[in-house]
């Protein structure tokens, strides 16, 4: 059941990275680029930009990584939190994600 869910939570969400640290780094440079852009322009500056760039930087996690995601069935609770209560209902010391796969036909 677990992996059904994490079968239709990938389906759904087409993440990119099991976690942060998997991502790119130009990938990551890139949404901070356009972050900071997008700041600057709404007239941001110093320390504000930074942590305005940052929380943009984290929004983009949440969405393309699959542990940060919030689990579709519930719109409440991240990935790993879901894993993590599951694991403790089944008695496991944990539950972890080693890798996915995702196939998409067309566009």
């Amino acid at each position: 059941a677990v992996a059904k869910d994490l079968a239709m939570q990938v389906a759904a969400t087409a993440p990119l990275a099991i976690e942060p640290s998997q991502i790119d780094a130009a990938l990551v440079a890139k949404e901070r680029e356009i972050a900071r852009e997008l700041t600057i322009k709404e007239g941001k500056t110093g320390d504000m930009l930074e942590r305005i760039v940052e929380g943009k930087l984290n929004k983009f996690y949440k969405e393309n990584c699959l542990l940060q995601q919030v689990f579709v069935k519930d719109n409440k609770t991240p990935i790993d939190k879901h894993l993590a209560a599951t694991a403790k209902t089944l008695g496991l010391s944990d539950l972890r994600v080693a890798a996915f796969h995702r196939l998409q036909l067309g566009q």
